[in-house]
């Protein structure tokens, strides 16, 4: 059987973050997060790699007991059956011409839109016959395994491009009958159906006490007891291990409905909302990030502190939080010093101090200069106070940057603030970095080079979260305001922010 390995191209790189080691994952292998998670690895959000630090004194170690056995699990977990998706795009084409979709109102296909899906599959069939070097391809195959995935019902491959091809943004996919009695949901009345090859036949089930047994294990794996309520996932993984199995005599078109195209029952739990909400509470900071390379960075912060009479305890535990500021006084988790994750958080910590506390703004020294205040709300506060951490850490080659920043929230979308915001970080950042070098350098003599801190510009700010050109627009001052209203709108735009 001829398979493709989407990730056929994944190979180890070695590189530097900073002046620590690390070797990184070359290829695009983000749909497999969860098996590099699995294995420690670390997400570059900027510069979109997986990559693990590398023990300074073996890093052959490193490669050998961790980073190919998790490149092995990745490469076996994205095996595709090519020949069996041509088979199946067959089987289907060939049901299409016997059977002829559009003769059944079930499924609200016209004789044209038959045609069309019937003319994408044999084009997708084609694309398949130059799959090593066709990079589209892998691509598109990309989408179609993360849609496979997303659903609680398994879709074959064949029925994946189906979907795909008649609504490249279905996302979950379901029938009216699992709409309604897994998820809560009602198929709206104008809703387009999109059709799926599905298997009938003779389901030979198993015996009682088979059953019984099975669900007391899945219920224990899972961490519920009887009578407990399952999620729709847990549902459909339920009846998968209770289903038996099928013996197909034919398939059949059946419809199936987009959850775009449903709507949740009045006082019932929306699980698309919990799962997108909980998507979206992405961790300011990553477990388990060490390396020396950051203890004289981490120390020149600390120093910061004693210098400018800023009260630092390290403690045990702080209800789930990494660290915490009030008006010249900060707590920060127990470390030893070599935490790159807990060096973020406290150089977010002194941000605060820097931009939203009253203690260093009452001093009258340099840094009450940066003093932006908590006018704009706590939500602006963190997000200012987030992205001078990850400027600061860029600036010492630790690109950190926090995939849950709201960009439109440090400024508030009002131009002027958006200026001054910017130019307050990059100065406030710049004022930590030349204090943080300047101790690093007392170092040097002793303890060997460093590498320290390059100082950063509003105008980088704005390039490295992608509104380079727009700022420098807004910056300018001279266009109508009509313009800059669009240009706030193409921000928001540019940022997903909004569609």
């Amino acid at each position: 059987m001829k398979n493709l390995i989407l990730e056929s191209d994944v190979k180890i790189v070695k590189g530097t973050m900073g002046a620590a080691p690390i070797a990184y994952v070359k290829g695009d292998v983000y749909a497999s997060k969860d098996i590099l998670k699995k294995y420690n690895a670390k997400w570059n959000g900027t510069n979109k790699f997986w990559f693990w630090f590398l023990n300074k004194n073996n890093p052959q170690e490193t490669i050998d007991k961790i980073i190919r056995p998790a490149l092995a699990e990745l490469k076996k977990s994205q095996n595709v059956p090519v020949d069996e998706i041509e088979k199946e795009i067959d089987q289907i084409l060939a049901s299409m011409e016997t059977e002829g979709p559009s003769a059944n109102p079930d499924l609200g296909v016209s004789a044209d839109e038959e045609k069309n899906i019937k003319d994408k599959l044999q084009a997708f069939k084609q694309r398949l016959v130059n799959i090593e070097n066709d990079e589209q391809f892998k691509e598109t195959m990309g989408k179609i395994i993360a849609l496979k995935s997303a659903q609680g019902y398994q879709f074959s491959f064949g029925n994946s491009i189906l979907i795909m091809i008649q609504n490249e943004n279905a996302g979950i996919v379901n029938s009216r009958k699992n709409w309604l009695e897994k998820y809560n949901r009602t198929v709206n009345a104008n809703a387009k159906p999109l059709m799926v090859w599905a298997p009938q036949g003779i389901n030979q089930k198993l015996s009682k006490d088979k059953e019984d047994l099975l669900k007391a294990e899945f219920l224990k794996k899972s961490g519920k007891k009887p009578g407990d309520k399952l999620t729709p996932n847990e549902q459909f993984q339920l009846e998968k291990l209770l289903k038996g199995y099928t013996y197909a005599t034919k398939f059949k078109f059946v419809p199936v409905f987009s959850q775009n195209d449903t709507t949740q029952m009045e006082g019932t739990e929306d699980y698309i909302k919990a799962a997108q909400d909980s998507q979206k509470d992405i961790k300011w900071f990553e477990d388990n990030m060490l390396s020396d390379e950051i203890r004289p960075i981490y120390k020149g912060l600390i120093d910061f502190t004693e210098e400018k009479g800023i009260k630092f305890e390290m403690v045990d535990d702080l209800d789930g939080s990494r660290g915490v500021s009030a008006n010249g006084a900060i707590r920060l988790l127990k470390n030893e010093g070599n935490d790159i994750g807990l060096t973020k958080t406290l150089a977010h910590e002194i941000t605060h101090e820097l931009l939203h506390q009253k203690y260093l703004s009452n001093k009258g020294d340099e840094s009450s200069k940066f003093f932006l205040g908590t006018a704009e709300g706590r939500a602006a506060v963190e997000q200012q106070a987030e992205l001078s951490a990850w400027m600061f850490m860029y600036a010492f080659g630790f690109d950190l940057k926090t995939t849950s920043l709201n960009y439109v929230l440090l400024w508030g979308g009002d131009k002027d603030k958006m200026v001054k915001v910017f130019d307050t970080v990059s100065s406030s950042v710049n004022y930590l970095i030349d204090f943080v070098n300047k101790k690093m350098k007392s170092l040097d003599e002793g303890m060997g080079s460093h590498t320290h801190g390059k100082n950063i510009t509003p105008d980088e700010i704005a390039k490295l979260i992608g509104v380079g050109s727009e700022y420098q627009s807004l910056k300018s001052g001279n266009k109508p305001d009509a313009d800059v209203e669009e240009l706030k709108e193409r921000i928001l735009r540019k940022l997903n922010i909004i569609k």
